[in-house]
């Protein structure tokens, strides 16, 4: 899941080009959202001014023992990058691409049994 959101701006940068640049990091690792189990990657970009935030994470149905039948979707991982782009689209794409990486590296090491 990839959203932009935009407030008046003069930067190139398109909510498809943020899509792209998330899953072409994706898909080497072959991972990919799942409807059925309820996972899902999101990268998220707010584009406010020269100012722009990314927010990259793991979602996925959270289970609470404690009250057995209660469940709900809840984000299991997160990183979260803040800065000014000097209106170069490319510089926040790379950035969503470092973030990427680093979830990448993360849930690679943590779930290397199961991959």
């Amino acid at each position: 899941m990839v959203t932009l959101q935009t407030s008046k701006t003069e930067i190139d940068l398109t909510e498809e080009a943020v899509e792209i640049a998330t899953r072409s990091r994706l898909r080497p690792a072959r991972l990919y959202a799942d409807e059925r189990t309820g996972v899902a990657i999101f990268a998220t970009v707010h584009v406010v001014g020269v100012a722009f935030n990314i927010d990259v994470g793991l979602n996925k149905i959270l289970v609470d023992l404690e009250f057995a039948g209660r469940e709900g979707i809840g984000t299991t991982w997160e990183t979260v990058f803040t800065g000014t782009h000097g209106n170069d689209s490319n510089y926040i794409l790379t950035s969503v691409s470092q973030l990427i990486d680093e979830f990448l590296d993360e849930y690679l090491r943590v779930n290397a049994d199961s991959c």
